[in-house]
């Protein structure tokens, strides 16, 4: 439990176990369609499950912005090194002084894209039931997890490599949050 949203989480759950139970021992004694009036558990579960994916969506969300926070840290120290970079030389010099700006830079990037993956994941399993939207953040999880890769390697080749790299995730942002924003507009039917 290392986030407030996970405990909050296990503070809200209630055993689905114990609601199947009381699920199947209604219908055994026929008065299922009575209890379902009485405690409607179906809608209650359901309407969990929406809650829990809507604030699910909202930590994605938190998750892209923090990256293209990151990402725009990571640009500016390299931009400042490239426009002075002779047409011949294969890498950047980062001044001493911008190291410590660049490192956390790409700490957070990373830190960031790992988050917006994990959210990904829990929300492919929260909309379980809805394939289409499990397919979408398949999407976003799938080529994340590549992201992460690809981040902790070649951010130490060369700048054209960073900077294809840095292009890469940047499109990958924008395109989260275009699978977001759709799903927010199916929503609002």
């Amino acid at each position: 439990m290392n986030s407030p949203t996970e405990l909050e989480d296990c503070q809200n759950k209630t055993d689905p176990s114990l609601l199947q139970l009381i699920g199947i021992a209604a219908d055994l004694l026929g008065i299922g369609e009575t209890v379902q009036r009485i405690v409607p558990t179906d809608r209650i579960r359901v309407q969990r499950r929406h809650r829990r994916i809507n604030r699910l969506r909202l930590e994605l969300r938190e998750h892209i912005d923090e990256a293209r926070s990151s990402l725009v840290i990571v640009r500016t120290v390299l931009a400042r090194r490239l426009k002075d970079r002779q047409p011949g030389d294969f890498s950047v010099f980062v001044p001493a002084e911008d190291r410590p700006l660049y490192e956390k830079g790409l700490d957070w990037l990373h830190i960031s894209i790992r988050d917006l993956t994990r959210t990904a994941y829990r929300l492919e399993a929260a909309s379980e039931p809805m394939p289409g939207e499990v397919e979408r953040y398949y999407r976003i999880s799938d080529r994340g997890q590549g992201l992460l890769e690809a981040v902790r390697t070649a951010l130490d080749g060369l700048p054209e490599s960073t900077e294809k790299l840095l292009a890469g995730i940047d499109q990958y942002l924008i395109r989260c949050s275009e699978i977001l924003d759709l799903g927010d507009a199916e929503q609002d039917l």
